[in-house]
Formats: structure tokens, C-alpha cells, sequence
């Protein structure tokens, strides 16, 4: 498993990634979180631990992280008070340690969080195919094919992932959006429409490919059905 670590002190830093190693995990280090968003689309990453000095600060990274991936996340911070603790969970955050941090309690408390969540890992995963374009699991990616037949691999963030995933796994079936809210961003009760169209705007500039020389419409994969929720077009080949 892979761990990304954001952790500005040095010797703070040294210490966690020590402590992740002898269980096991493979650490990837960074100084700030300003390319963690970046970093995640190009390798698998099975867990994120932040440090943050205040708690505003981790406040805002657990809500900017959370509006992007949904990999379980662990903040280090300084002591806060028990309402501070409450909002940093309802945030998004899966676990809070404060300084000191019991090592030996906190590698035990990360393999919990693992094992707790863990499912079939992306990469075991069997690529799903249409005509058009085929889903990489292994690579967290797509492989496009235009209307002239050439191929493009394109990144998608975890939350494109996640969408396109449970849209091609539920081929011809309509997915209401507030099922939909419920199995990529992991929120239950009433979904968020807003939410779900902006993801799916953005995935589509990804996956529907225009064709410039013939000038036809873009391949519409996605279809919504409003009022309803949306399907992923399983063309035949």
C-alpha cells in the first residue's frame, strides 16, 4: 500500500514515515499539499496523512481535499478542543491525532483505517470496454477513441474515477443522482444535483470526443435524464 505523507517540519516528517515503513506501507513524502491533487492522478494512493500546524489550516485542507478524492485521510495537528476534533471528522476527516503522536498507536490505528476500508484495490480490477472508450482501473485512467480511430489515455482525477466506474458497472440503468452523490463523494441522505453536474461536465470534456474534420456532435456517453439522475451509453460494438 502507498502513503502519501504532507508534512512541512522535517523531523516531524521523518519520524511518521518511519513509523508507516515498519508496517509495511511504501511512504511518498511531501514538504506542502499544493501538488497533492496532481500527485494522486498519476500514482495509486491508498492513504494521505496531513500535518497542520492550526486548525483553520486543517480545516481548509481536509474541505479542499474533500472536494477532490475521497482516499482515506489522517490529520496531525496541535490540540484542539473536542467541538474543533467533531468538525475536522464532519469534514471529511477519517481520523485525528494530536501532538505528541504515540507512534506505535498510530501505525496500529492506520492499519485499522486500512483494513476497515478497504476493498478490491483499483488495480485488480478488470478494464470495462465500449466502443468508444475503454476504463483503466490499474491506471486510473481512459482510453479514448475518436472518430478517426486514434487513441488518447486520458487522467482522470478520484472523483471522475469513481463516477465513470459506477456509471459503466450499471450499463443501460438509470442512476438517480442522490445515489449517485451517495457512492462517489460516500454522503447519504439528499443528494446534490449542483454536485453531480459539475463532475459530469467535467468528464465529459474528458471521454466525448469531437471529431473536427467531419464536424459530427460529440458522442454523447453520458446521458441525463433530468429530473431523473443519468446513464453511461454502452455503445455496441
Amino acid at each position: 500500500m502507498h502513503t502519501l505523507l504532507i508534512a512541512e517540519n522535517a523531523e516531524e516528517r521523518e519520524l511518521i514515515t518511519q513509523s508507516l515503513r515498519q508496517t509495511g506501507m511504501q511512504m511518498l513524502a511531501q514538504k506542502d499539499a499544493a501538488s497533492l491533487l496532481d500527485y494522486t492522478l498519476q500514482k495509486p494512493v491508498d492513504l494521505v496523512v496531513i500535518t497542520s500546524e492550526t486548525y483553520p489550516a486543517a480545516v481548509e485542507l481536509v474541505k479542499a481535499i474533500r472536494a477532490q478524492i475521497r482516499i482515506p485521510l489522517i490529520i496531525i495537528c496541535n490540540a484542539i478542543t473536542e467541538h474543533e476534533h467533531c468538525e475536522l471528522l464532519d469534514k471529511g476527516a477519517d481520523m485525528v491525532f494530536m501532538r505528541p503522536v504515540a507512534t506505535r498507536l498510530f501505525s496500529r490505528y492506520t492499519k485499522i483505517l486500512l483494513r476497515k476500508g478497504a476493498g478490491v484495490p483499483p488495480a485488480l480490477l478488470d478494464p470495462i470496454k465500449s466502443a468508444s472508450v475503454v476504463l483503466d482501473p490499474g491506471r486510473r485512467a481512459v482510453l479514448v477513441k475518436a472518430n478517426d480511430q486514434t487513441e488518447h489515455l486520458v487522467r482522470l482525477t478520484q472523483l471522475e474515477f469513481r463516477l465513470l466506474y459506477v456509471l459503466m458497472t450499471n450499463e443501460g440503468q438509470v442512476m438517480p443522482t442522490e445515489e449517485l452523490v451517495e457512492k462517489v463523494w460516500g454522503y447519504s441522505g439528499e443528494g446534490n444535483r449542483d454536485l453531480v453536474r459539475g463532475l459530469v461536465r467535467r468528464l465529459r470534456r474528458k471521454i466525448e470526443v469531437h471529431n473536427k474534420e467531419s464536424k459530427k456532435d460529440a458522442v454523447n456517453l453520458i446521458q441525463n435524464l433530468p429530473g431523473v439522475g443519468y446513464r453511461f451509453n454502452m455503445e455496441e460494438e
